[in-house]
């Protein structure tokens, strides 16, 4: 009886650990996905030397003819953008290309949560929310269509059921993924912080 208290007790403690473990390998699994999506991206920008777009998924479009929507979490497409659009205008795969295609790649949307405390993925430059992301053929970043001044980076954000509340709170769960004026792309090595070591708040 001692022996099965004693099992119980452990497994009540396991429990928790295990769950942390399996939220924190899927954080780090969707910040890697995002990082070699962006990475990606500005490669195929310099190798044809034109832009390359990355925009969050419109999940009503069917996938070979994509277009893009607002919310990061349901998933993004790496796309040519509309070149009669002058200026490149990012939130535009052009759509008159058939072979290839002008979706380039697809994005996984981000693990649900449970009921009320979903898994958020968001996108600022400055506390302005960022819908696209270009990468020129010289391998700099766009922001909005626009360039990335100030020494500013746009930080996407992800959280999950454990860092998810209507408040600012400090959230050691969240994970950072910035693009700097460069193009390049890099996630933050310590979770709950950003690459300079400001803690993150959810959502």
């Amino acid at each position: 009886m001692i022996a099965i208290t004693i099992a119980g007790i452990l497994l009540a403690l396991a429990i928790p650990s295990y769950t942390d473990f399996i939220h924190n390998e899927r954080q780090i699994t969707q910040a890697n996905a995002l990082v070699f999506a962006l990475s990606y991206a500005r490669s195929e920008a310099i190798k044809r030397d034109g832009t390359i777009c990355v925009c969050p998924y419109n999940t009503a479009s069917p996938p070979n003819t994509a277009t893009c929507g607002t919310d990061w979490k349901l998933g993004w497409i790496v796309h040519i953008p509309d070149p009669t659009q002058n200026p490149i205008n990012c939130t535009l795969p052009n759509t008159a290309l058939t072979a290839p295609l002008p979706i380039l790649q697809t994005g996984p949307p981000t693990t649900p949560g449970a009921a009320n405390s979903p898994t958020t993925l968001t996108a600022t430059l400055s506390s302005t929310a960022v819908t696209s992301i270009g990468f020129q053929g010289i391998g700099t970043a766009l922001a909005n269509n626009a360039s990335i001044t100030g020494g500013n980076n746009v930080q996407f954000k992800l959280c999950d059921v454990r860092g998810y509340s209507g408040s600012s709170a400090v959230y050691a769960s969240a994970r950072d993924v910035e693009v700097s004026a460069n193009g390049r792309a890099q996630a933050s090595t310590t979770a709950g912080q950003t690459l300079n070591g400001t803690a993150l708040t959810c959502p």
